[in-house]
């Protein structure tokens, strides 16, 4: 079975959202560094299935 661009922004979405869940509820300082970093890999897997949809073109005009 091939990912497709709904796989990745689907997967992306709910790391962010548990990461935000986790930030906002937990109290503990490596917890919600740990948090964080799950937001970052969310939004990291986002820029992916982006890059994968829209391809390169995107990318050099955003960039370029």
């Amino acid at each position: 079975m091939i990912p497709t661009t709904e796989h990745y922004l689907t997967v992306g979405v709910l790391l962010f959202c548990i990461g935000v869940y986790g930030f906002l509820t937990r109290r503990h300082l490596i917890t919600i560094l740990m948090c964080m970093e799950l937001m970052l890999n969310g939004i990291n897997l986002l820029l992916v299935g982006f890059n994968k949809n829209w391809g390169t073109a995107a990318t050099r005009l955003a960039f370029g």
